[in-house]
């Protein structure tokens, strides 16, 4: 039976962390990495011009933002509660964004509060986000919708 480790057999590989005067000898002294750089980037210009056949999950992005807009309002009725519940110690209404309309200070209500008004920040920012991306459609496909 042999070893893996002969020491007959290592002497005839050269170490692969050591570069042999062979290849020392061949590499040019005055060349960086700017080369390779520049290549691959004139391949990134050919490949972008390929039209993408959007090979993502249908849908996906509509669950992800849902799943996401789900997690901000209950992150914020939880929040409500929280400072609900250590809010009415000190005070027994708060007002609106300074307006004159209040709300007592109950961890019910704040939580409430809290989930409405995310709810509706929300729904305008993802509004915009599908109005924006109808728009991006259409310039990119103008004869789509006609």
């Amino acid at each position: 039976m042999q070893s893996d480790s002969d020491p007959d057999d290592a002497a005839d590989e050269p170490d692969a962390d050591h570069a042999t005067a062979e290849q020392d000898a061949d590499a040019d002294p005055g060349a960086d990495d700017t080369d390779a750089d520049v290549d691959s980037a004139d391949a990134d210009d050919t490949d972008a011009d390929v039209v993408s056949t959007g090979t993502g999950t249908p849908g996906l992005g509509r669950r992800i933002m849902l799943g996401l807009g789900v997690t901000i309002v209950a992150i914020s009725g939880g929040v409500g509660l929280f400072v609900g519940g250590n809010g009415a110690e000190s005070a027994s209404e708060a007002a609106i964004l300074g307006t004159s309309l209040s709300i007592p200070l109950t961890p019910i209500a704040v939580a409430l509060y809290g989930v409405v008004v995310s709810t509706l920040v929300l729904t305008v920012l993802f509004g915009l986000v599908e109005y924006v991306s109808r728009l991006e459609d259409d310039t990119a496909d103008p004869d789509a919708h006609r």
